[in-house]
């Protein structure tokens, strides 16, 4: 799962797979600012059938390991 979440990520904001591992935070990637985020809950819904619907806190995220703990707990 862990791995499939990192190319999502690194997919959504254009960043080379290298750089996302579990310890990323948006702080990390230049990428990763606001329209950013947007990209990932919208790769996250597609990927997981509208998770964002279901787990709001999804939104305020800042770290790979926030979203991965937060799609395995809820799916």
């Amino acid at each position: 799962m862990n791995e499939e979440i990192f190319k999502l990520i690194s997919d959504a904001l254009g960043a080379d797979l290298s750089e996302i591992s579990i310890e990323t935070t948006s702080h990390d990637i230049d990428e990763w600012d606001s329209l950013g985020h947007l990209s990932i809950l919208q790769e996250l819904d597609i990927k997981y059938d509208n998770i964002t619907d279901r787990v709001p806190e999804l939104a305020s995220v800042s770290s790979v390991k926030e979203i991965i703990n937060l799609v395995i707990s809820n799916q």
